[in-house]
């Protein structure tokens, strides 16, 4: 057995500011204001190219950003907009719920240790979610998906290891593809370190997390490979040949610019974009893949696409389930703190997670 690095058990998350828990309440009861309220702010939320409404406290939510004229995650650079995510989730992930253990360790990988956060909602050996946070492969990291990462622990029922690959453009793609799959093929092999079942590891994330998932699943295909994907509003082809792409190009969070600036970070050359470890969806053959929980938000740049790869999943008999919360935008995994909708899609994924992993 391979030796895991540990540091010291951590109950609660990172740090807060002092000001967020007063923030999140004055955010909170902003965005829940009565409806003609909501409206005289806003105005009329608008309807996506399939007559489906914005859900309207994301629409409240969208105006009062935008009139707050913030520079954006591509504007701000790397260190500035990290930064800048790292802020923004405390206000409005899912408060932290305390679990039985928080556990920050390291762990081998191709380039160097790579962090990794596990999360105990009970103790005793449990399934286990290898969890992929998002941020276009350049932002995010373990705490920006604390709050998340904990409500899956608990509600899936599963012990979840949350991974910090690296992140681009200090290394570049294929640097966090290789953190990923080593990150999933030693936890299988070091499976009683962190007392989970081997045979029941399940891999998840959020938009580049859920690009890194489903390449993960394709890449170890043949071998010791995840139990089961949970792939949320992912990235699946980097050409952004997709409708949607031109649809939601601006006004929905995720922007064309942001997403230039993420896969220009990312790739280096025009031909990685059809690279199946950076386009899963380009790949011809997805038989023998893990049964899939593929889902997509109505107003997303992104959506065509996973719809796609939830659709190429069902064809090649990939037993897949599709959740389409078509009023939400991109990045709402990390919102649950504040709009409503998207706190109960969280739940819906966990229930997701917790059937692939014990039904």
């Amino acid at each position: 057995m391979v030796p895991v690095k540990r540091a010291s058990t951590l109950c609660y998350p990172f740090e807060e500011m002092p000001a967020t828990p007063l923030l999140r309440r004055l955010a909170r009861s902003a965005l829940a204001a009565p409806s003609p309220l909501r409206r005289g702010l806003a105005g009329p939320a608008p309807r996506n190219d399939r007559g489906v409404r914005l859900d309207p406290q994301l629409h409240l939510m969208l105006s009062l950003l935008g009139r707050a004229n913030r520079p954006t995650l591509e504007e701000l650079g790397v260190d500035e907009g990290r930064a800048e995510m790292r802020q923004l989730t405390k206000l409005s992930d899912v408060p932290p719920r305390p679990l039985h253990r928080v556990e920050d360790r390291w762990i081998a990988g191709p380039a160097g240790e790579i962090p990794v956060r596990l999360y105990t909602a009970r103790p005793g050996r449990r399934p286990a979610i290898l969890y992929f946070h998002g941020g276009g492969f350049v932002i995010g990291d373990l705490d920006t998906h604390d709050g998340l990462c904990r409500l899956l622990a608990d509600r899936a029922d599963a012990h979840v290891i949350a991974v910090h690959y690296r992140l681009a453009p200090e290394n570049a793609f294929p640097a966090a593809v290789e953190d990923c799959v080593a990150a999933f093929r030693h936890v299988h092999a070091n499976a009683d370190a962190f007392d989970v079942d081997p045979d029941r590891i399940a891999v998840a994330g959020d938009s580049a997390g859920g690009n890194l998932s489903a390449v993960v699943c394709q890449q170890t295909r043949g071998g010791p490979t995840p139990a089961f994907q949970c792939l949320i509003y992912p990235a699946t082809e980097m050409t952004r040949s997709h409708t949607s792409h031109r649809t939601f190009a601006e006004g929905f969070y995720l922007t064309t610019p942001m997403i230039d600036y993420f896969l220009a970070s990312y790739l280096t050359t025009p031909e990685e974009e059809t690279d199946p470890r950076a386009s899963p969806l380009v790949t011809a053959e997805l038989t023998g893949l893990p049964p899939a929980h593929v889902v997509v938000a109505g107003f997303d740049p992104l959506r065509d696409e996973g719809e796609a790869y939830a659709e190429a999943l069902m064809g090649a008999g990939v037993p897949t389930t599709f959740a389409d919360y078509s009023s939400l935008i991109h990045g709402f995994a990390n919102m649950g703190g504040l709009i409503d909708a998207a706190r109960w899609a969280v739940e819906d994924i966990a229930d997701a997670l917790h059937r692939g992993l014990h039904g």
